[in-house]
Formats: C-alpha cells, sequence, structure tokens
C-alpha cells in the first residue's frame, strides 16, 4: 500500500505501507523533521531544492528513503511554523517544535497535530485561523 502526502505543493512524499517506507522531495521549505522512535533521536530532512515557482528549469532531487520503525514520526511544515512571531518577536523556532515532538510523540497522529498547533496558537497569543500554518504527521505502524 502507498499513499502520498502533499503540503503546500513543496512537499511531496510516497509511503509504502508494507516496505515501512517514505520517499520524498522538498522544494524549499523545510527542515522536515524524522524522530526515530527506537532511539528518540530528531533528524531534520532538509530540502531538497529551491521553492516551487522560482524557476521553471528547476529539478527536484528525491532525498534519502527513510526505513521506518514503528512508532517513528514525521512532521512536514510551512516555514510559518518555524518563523511565526509572537507578540514580542521571538520565533517559535526548531527547538520548540522539536521539544513538541519528543513530548508528544507517543501519542496518535491526531494528538500530536493538535499539541503542535494548539502550542502554535498559544505562543502567537492568536486564536486558529490566524497565519499561513499547513502540518503534516505521518507516524509508522
Amino acid at each position: 500500500n502507498t499513499a502520498a502526502a502533499e503540503a503546500r505543493g513543496e512537499y511531496y512524499c510516497i509511503l509504502d505501507s508494507e516496505a515501512k517506507s517514505l520517499r520524498w522531495i522538498s522544494g524549499g521549505h523545510g527542515p522536515s523533521l524524522w524522530l526515530k522512535a527506537r532511539t528518540g533521536q530528531i533528524e531534520e530532512l532538509q530540502s531538497t531544492g529551491v521553492p516551487i515557482g522560482v524557476s521553471d528549469a528547476t529539478d527536484y532531487d528525491q532525498g534519502e528513503t527513510l526505513s521506518l520503525d514503528s512508532g517513528d514520526v514525521i512532521l512536514v511544515g510551512t516555514n510559518d511554523i518555524w518563523q511565526g512571531r509572537n507578540p514580542s518577536g521571538q520565533t517559535f523556532g526548531r527547538q520548540r517544535m522539536h521539544a513538541l515532538l519528543s513530548e508528544n510523540s507517543k501519542e496518535p497522529v491526531r494528538e500530536i497535530y493538535t499539541a503542535i498547533v494548539d502550542a502554535f496558537h498559544k505562543f502567537r497569543e492568536t486564536g486558529a485561523g490566524t497565519g499561513d500554518l499547513t502540518l503534516v504527521v505521518i507516524k509508522a505502524v
């Protein structure tokens, strides 16, 4: 079984549930985060090309094929998550995302998603629907 996921056209992946693998291409946004359940380590998956639309002649390289273990979590989001600022001018940032992913990695996908989105809106001191926020959570079973 395979499934494709896309976050705002800048990220495309093919998830093979039988092989527990993920192949991906990213155009400018990132990094995506891969939490490895076995070790608790988080790896940042860097962009494989320039943002989509910058040039019609751009080729995009596929990132490494990831072999997933049960419990591994992949987060893909728009840059507004990392760069979103609160009224004091502080960014939400990668460190906060790493901590939220680590703290919630054992939860179901919906709970991981909700924890991150709620923390983002609380940090920004705004209600839902403000800013450009797209988040995809993938969890291997």
